[in-house]
């Protein structure tokens, strides 16, 4: 027993230090990001599969340029916006393009007085059409800048638009980027430090541009199809609602008058009496008509028919001729 808890001991001891290395080792460090937008001017004269092709890789070249500058890996989060469908800036820019050069110290300072009271990136590049001319012998240069403010306030620069040249044009915006670092902070920028890593992240991680909010486009045209809306079912009927039951006053009911027979129908008025014949002389033959007068009852209550007239029959007496 006692050369096995030995044994156990010993092995204990024997084991290798275990530690944590999340506990020990320093906590990763965030990625640094530059935010910045590609301002296409209307100078520039291609399609916008191919503008949006040439700032990809102008993009994609800055940061491995940038990466062996600050010995850090460095992040370009980048959006493109044309300035034609901005009124506002296309009247702006109009003055600073006298073909074939750019105006730039106009356009660094009309740029920065129009983005800098805004929601900004931290750089604003313009892609020009036109050549780059910066007045001291250098013509149709790949890009242009002269503010060193660097995640601090917005930064103008100009970069060239040429799609044969993109690798170059990629290494200026990295030299550009570089060049606008606020010397007081980092001073040795541009110098191979032991600790240019650590100030870089330090100094890039107070870069907090961000994007303007896109407003709403204007709405789709109404559909030229006819869709026929199915009509509603009908709501259910409602049920009547039954009147509260007031007293009303009790009114005496009319008797209604029982129907009297119609009185009696006059008799006809008696015919015209016949005429009186002329007396005869001598001899008088005189014929006496029985008259029979017959009388129906009444029945009421229909009128009583008219009693027949009575007809006498009188007999002329013939003259003796003789």
């Amino acid at each position: 027993l006692c050369l096995w808890l030995w044994l156990m001991y010993a092995g204990v001891e024997g084991l290798p230090n275990v530690r944590l290395r999340s506990r020990q080792e320093p906590e990763v460090q965030k990625t640094p990001s530059i935010t910045i937008l590609y301002l296409v001017d209307d100078t520039v004269d291609a399609p916008e599969k191919d503008i949006e092709t040439f700032i990809s890789y102008v993009n994609h070249q800055a940061q491995h340029y940038l990466q062996s500058y600050f010995h850090t890996k460095t992040t370009l989060n980048n959006k493109t916006k044309y300035i034609k469908d901005d009124p506002n800036l296309k009247t702006l820019m109009e003055s600073n393009n006298k073909k074939p050069y750019v105006y730039l110290e106009g356009t660094i300072f009309n740029l920065t007085s129009y983005f800098e009271k805004k929601t900004h990136p931290d750089i604003i590049c313009l892609v020009t059409g036109n050549d780059i001319y910066d007045g001291n012998g250098v013509r149709k240069g790949y890009g242009y800048s002269e503010q060193k403010t660097l995640c601090e306030s917005v930064v103008i620069m100009l970069l060239a638009y040429s799609p044969n040249h993109h690798t170059d044009i990629g290494n200026m915006l990295a030299e550009l980027i570089r060049s606008s670092v606020n010397p007081t902070e980092v001073p040795y920028v541009h110098q191979e430090k032991p600790d240019l890593a650590e100030k870089m992240k330090e100094y890039l991680s107070k870069c907090n541009g961000k994007f303007e909010e896109e407003e709403p486009g204007p709405p789709p045209p109404p559909s030229t199809t006819t869709t026929t809306e199915k009509p509603a079912p009908p709501a259910p009927p409602v049920p009547p609602v039954e009147p509260t039951p007031t007293e009303e006053p009790t009114t005496p009911t009319p008797e209604v008058p029982k129907p009297q027979p119609p009185p009696p129908v006059p008799p006809p008025p008696p015919g015209p009496e016949p005429p009186v014949s002329p007396p005869v002389d001598n001899t008088t033959t005189t014929t006496t008509t029985t008259t029979t007068t017959t009388t129906k009852a009444p029945q009421p209550p229909q009128p009583q028919p008219p009693e027949p007239e009575e007809t006498t029959t009188v007999s002329t007496p013939i003259p003796d001729y003789c």
